[in-house]
């Protein structure tokens, strides 16, 4: 089944202007977010996308984004394909907890396995992450052939977005696998057998 996915990172919040983890932490976009995206629609960086369906990971940073873009469409939820739980380290930054001593901190910083919890309520490993993840957008495509589209577009995050892009393409580096805010790529993808082979990436 050949289909075309849209994967779009939400705009900007207050998180982003502060360099937080926010993963988990359910927060709107900033007004320097929403106008960020209005001059993206006035540049006319999405003309031409629409989809067969539409898709958010349900977080209010994410449905906001879709909602300025393409109004009042019809979305499905998959809940899976959330940013990453930082547990305690949520809203903070980096020169906060690198500053603190914080062993649990330190820890994350020199883990090469991809194993270590976040700890705090709700924390996740990259590992646990990436398989939720990958759920998810087996959820997503499942969906798509259930309803015969052709097409699809996803606002969702950083994380989420960046682990398709490492995961199916021949981009492995992390930077270039992540888009800006209120961007993202359009892929051209089969999808047999609940197994996903991408032909074709582009930026948005």
């Amino acid at each position: 089944m050949n289909l075309t996915l849209y994967l779009i990172r939400h705009g900007k919040t207050e998180a982003s202007l502060k360099r937080q983890y926010c993963g988990a932490t359910d927060i709107p976009l900033c007004e320097e977010g929403i106008a960020e995206i209005r001059e993206f629609i006035a540049s006319g960086i999405y003309n031409g996308i629409q989809a067969d369906r539409y898709y958010t990971s349900g977080l209010k940073r994410a449905d906001e984004t879709l909602s300025l873009i393409y109004g009042d469409v019809p979305l499905t939820v998959i809940t899976k394909l959330a940013e990453m739980n930082f547990g305690r380290f949520e809203m903070h930054t980096h020169d906060e907890l690198d500053a603190s001593g914080d062993k649990d901190y330190q820890e994350f910083l020199n883990d090469t396995t991809g194993d270590f919890v976040f700890p705090g309520s709700g924390g996740e490993s990259a590992n646990s992450f990436y398989e939720r993840v990958d759920e998810g957008y087996a959820e997503l495509l499942n969906d798509m052939e259930s309803y015969g589209a052709d097409s699809a577009l996803l606002v969702a995050h950083g994380g989420s977005i960046t682990r398709f892009i490492q995961k199916y393409t021949d981009v492995e580096n992390f930077y270039d696998a992540q888009p800006l805010q209120g961007r993202g790529f359009r892929i051209r993808l089969v999808f047999e057998n609940g197994e996903i082979k991408v032909l074709e990436k582009e930026k948005i």
